[in-house]
């Protein structure tokens, strides 16, 4: 499935971002309005194709597919945790 995806402008955090995934060719007008107000201002940022099965960052095809084919739109969450693990050693 072709889909457009759009970030929210105002996303919850510095390193958490929302977007919702559209098939290609959407009017994003027509979202639900409880979407667009989740979301406010949509910035277009890309177009992927999803295949079930076949892996992709941050998001799982398959939920996603199901979700566009039941509500028209896929709303997806990704945030940015960087870990710093130290590990001390002995040495004799």
């Amino acid at each position: 499935m072709d889909v457009d995806i759009y970030k929210a402008k105002n996303s919850p955090g510095p390193r958490e971002k929302l977007y919702v995934l559209v098939p290609v060719g959407s009017d994003i007008g027509n979202l639900p309005q409880e979407v667009k107000e989740q979301l406010g201002e949509l910035i277009f940022f890309k177009n992927l194709t999803l295949e079930p099965g076949k892996p992709r960052i941050a998001v799982d095809p398959a939920n996603a597919i199901q979700n566009i084919e039941n509500d028209g739109y896929h709303i997806q969450s990704t945030k940015v945790v960087i870990a710093i693990h130290t590990e001390s050693y002995d040495i004799e």
